[in-house]
């Protein structure tokens, strides 16, 4: 029987990238969300907001590398490509709206230190098989 083969798995490396971007922002988006919904729902939510942005970003950061490390089998190098362009386009984004801080910065290390940690998590590893 033939196996299905996954999209993602033969796509090219540089159109993996910039999809993997692209989910890298939507899970962003999506953590902030429920960060924010718990944020508001708090007494005080002005002072966890600096908390829950940088937890934000690492949760994200976790999770959407876990996912592409998971997906091919240079999971590790693809998720810390991918992470490394989510780093640049942040960066970009920075300057253009207000400048780049040193807390930008850090929040830049942060990430992929978190991409780091969890690709080398989600890495495959081959699958030993019986005779």
């Amino acid at each position: 029987m033939a196996r299905r083969k996954s999209i993602l798995k033969e796509m090219a490396a540089p159109l993996f990238v910039l999809i993997g971007t692209a989910l890298s922002y939507i899970v962003l988006i999506l953590v902030t969300l429920m960060l924010t919904a718990i944020c508001a729902s708090t007494k005080d939510p002005a002072s966890l907001t600096e908390v829950f942005s940088l937890l934000s970003l690492l949760v994200s950061s976790a999770v959407s590398s876990l996912i592409l490390s998971k997906l091919r089998a240079d999971g590790f190098l693809m998720a810390m490509l991918v992470a490394a362009a989510f780093v640049t386009v942040r960066i970009i984004i920075s300057v253009f709206v207000g400048g780049v801080g040193l807390s930008d910065l850090l929040d830049c290390v942060c990430y992929l230190g978190m991409a780091c940690i969890f690709s080398l998590i989600g890495k495959k590893r081959p699958k030993k098989r019986r005779r």
